[in-house]
């Protein structure tokens, strides 16, 4: 920071200092500071200091104009985003640019699937597509979620219809194993 003297008037302008000599109007002198110091240049979060202008009091710098701090933008990944707009993370989350530059985002949900026995998976493009569990999976028809078969009635509860009409352990002797997606006993002679 730099000091006025009696005869010269300073103005910040971007990055720079103007200083005019108010005694003699002929001499206008220009000083470049690297940047202006936080206390002259309140910035929004997350938005650069860059070209930043000392703005009124209770204003702050949103890379362009001074703006109160509730119209503060939203910067995610270099990018801003106005109070009230809506956008998609790289994750496909659905966000809302809230007041003071707070996106607000919920996970990226598709629709449930006409088919009971599918579930929908989204995309990189965040698109949805419905597809059958994998290979050793079950699907819970509430949550759409698939879960391991050895996992489906073994005492800790996936989804809402497991470890519901589960038939009781095995007596020893007698294993568990599932066959074509049927869970099957087998009794091992002695």
């Amino acid at each position: 920071m730099f000091e006025e003297s009696a005869c010269e008037k300073c103005e910040c302008h971007g990055n720079e200092y103007k200083c005019e000599d108010t005694c003699s109007v002929e001499e206008v002198t220009t000083l470049s500071p690297t940047s202006p110091s936080p206390s002259d240049c309140l910035v929004c979060p997350n938005v650069s200091m860059s070209g930043c202008t000392t703005c009124n009091a209770g204003l702050f710098w949103n890379g362009t104009t001074c703006v109160a701090r509730d119209e503060c933008p939203c910067v995610v990944d270099d990018l801003k985003y106005a109070v009230g707009s809506r956008f998609l993370l790289k994750d496909c989350s659905d966000c809302i640019c809230r007041k003071g530059g707070v996106p607000q985002c919920q996970a990226f949900a598709c629709q449930h699937c006409e088919n009971p026995e599918y579930q929908n998976e989204h995309t990189s493009d965040c698109n949805c597509i419905c597809k059958p569990c994998p290979q050793g999976f079950r699907i819970c028809t509430t949550s759409r979620i698939c879960i391991r078969e050895e996992k489906w009635c073994d005492g800790i509860e996936d989804c809402d219809e497991d470890e519901k009409d589960c038939i009781e352990p095995p007596p020893p002797g007698i294993k568990l194993n599932s066959e074509n997606g049927y869970l099957c006993y087998y009794l091992f002679a002695k």
